[in-house]
């Protein structure tokens, strides 16, 4: 019931609905929650330019996360206040989100522990574009799982964000064998559907990590097999050394009309039976973002459907 609170006051802030918001996040009972939404609430206060009702909302989440005193509960203050952090980094407050995250790491320092806190730090930290801190803070995660779990989350978290292109450059950012090696892992596995140009621009980073490089080929294949115009014996090929005849099985099984799907694969084939010049820009739009990994097909479909 929080969430679903929490989505509502977010929903009705975008609305410029500002004390219904406020009634809606102050309603929930969930700490963690009720945080989340006040400084959502706040960012889209800012975005719409009511700078004094974004610092009250914020200050309401910041009261509400400093109001956490048990100590099993640190984890979860520490949590908000690194999510508190980002928020005021996404609306320019860069001093006050160092403030936020600096008595975040306090918490986490506080718990016995702390895998779990540093990690989310770490994480909280890449979003805000400091890679050099996310990196230091997550190397100093003791449980060595969870240090690479860590490094897994901070590139789907990027991937889905910034998409595939910008989420693999940042690789570079890394110093440390490990946080490279499972920030690709994670980057490889987050990429669902990657086309031929990102195989080919990934294929350098994961040079010698075989399991990445494998899942991104099937991923790829299956992209092929079910969405583009791939050859047969080509597919036949990659099936030898991938083991994707289920997949091809499958399509076999579909009806033929199914290769003339609106597609962002094959947009000559049919783009030119849109008549509206928005709607063919929104499109090629769309199209870019499948291209990049920032939206899917099957949405790219659902949005092409709706035109």
């Amino acid at each position: 019931m929080s969430a679903i609170c929490t989505d509502i006051s977010i929903e009705l802030s975008k609305l410029g609905k500002v004390e219904e918001a406020l009634t809606w996040a102050r309603r929930i009972s969930d700490d963690e929650e009720k945080i989340r939404a006040l400084s959502a609430i706040s960012t889209e206060l800012a975005k719409q330019g009511e700078v004094e009702e974004a610092a009250s909302a914020m200050q309401e989440a910041l009261t509400c996360a400093r109001g956490i005193n048990n100590d099993r509960q640190n984890r979860q203050k520490s949590k908000a206040l690194s999510a508190i952090s980002t928020e005021l980094s996404k609306q320019g407050k860069f001093d006050e989100a160092a403030s936020a995250m600096q008595e975040a790491l306090t918490c986490a320092r506080g718990i016995g522990d702390e895998s779990g806190a540093l990690s989310y730090i770490s994480t909280e930290l890449a979003k805000q574009g400091d890679w050099a801190l996310a990196e230091k803070y997550g190397l100093q995660i003791p449980l060595i799982a969870e240090r690479q779990k860590c490094w897994r989350t901070i590139a789907s978290s990027t991937c889905n964000n910034d998409g595939w292109f910008k989420a693999l450059q940042q690789v570079k950012k890394l110093q440390s064998d490990e946080a490279r090696i499972f920030y690709l892992k994670g980057w490889a596995g987050t990429v669902e559907a990657p086309d031929a140009h990102c195989v080919q621009v990934a294929l350098s980073h994961l040079a010698h990590d075989t399991e990445s490089v494998e899942m991104l080929l099937q991923n790829h294949t299956l992209r092929e097999i079910f969405f583009g115009q791939a050859d047969p014996e080509n597919l036949n090929q990659l099936n030898r050394s991938l083991n994707i005849q289920w997949a091809l099985d499958t399509k076999a099984k579909f009806p033929e009309k199914e290769s003339n799907a609106r597609l962002s694969t094959n947009l000559d084939e049919w783009l030119h039976e849109i008549d509206d010049e928005d709607d063919k820009e929104d499109i090629l739009g769309w199209a870019d973002k499948v291209s990049s990994g920032k939206m899917t097909e099957e949405k790219f479909a659902e949005r092409v459907r709706g035109k």
